[in-house]
């Protein structure tokens, strides 16, 4: 059994309350953090028109309510992909919905029975089968610097 001396326990002690005050600092900035949301968005059925891109952060207005959205952009469209990124988000949790704007009018366009006539996408690509995703469905996290998610376009008409 190995004796310590005071010397070694005060380093010791030195050495643990750095630490400890190294990881307080990390611990406080991912809770109260921003980072960026890049959007992938692919399979476009062409480059014409812009991508309508909505940030939501709960079920509340997911995925086509413009102004319960907690930012909305328009991007171009570069060879059938779009490529976005949200800059300082809080970190939290939040949902993607996408929409081609083939003929540039801001807003999706729809059948006489509310059937997209535009291409569509949400975040972490759920089913459009019976109409749009539910927000548990799209939602991601956003807890780090950047945070990087894949879109893929659908085209129901």
């Amino acid at each position: 059994m190995t004796r310590r001396t005071n010397q070694e326990r005060s380093w010791l002690a030195v050495a643990g309350m750095t630490l400890l005050l190294l990881l307080v600092p990390c611990h406080s900035m991912a809770r109260d953090g921003h980072g960026a949301i890049v959007l992938e968005i692919s399979g476009f059925r062409n480059s014409v028109g812009q991508a309508g891109v909505l940030l939501f952060s709960s079920a509340r207005g997911f995925p086509g309510n413009e102004r319960l959205a907690v930012a909305r952009l328009f991007a171009r469209i570069d060879r059938d992909v779009c490529r976005v990124r949200f800059e300082n988000i809080p970190y939290g949790t939040y949902a993607v919905s996408v929409f081609h704007d083939e003929n540039g009018s801001g807003s999706l366009e729809r059948t006489l029975f509310g059937i997209p006539k535009e291409g569509v996408g949400a975040s972490r690509n759920p089913g459009f089968r019976f109409g749009p995703p539910d927000f548990t469905d799209a939602r991601f996290s956003l807890d780090a610097p950047q945070r990087t998610v894949s879109i893929t376009m659908h085209y129901l008409r």
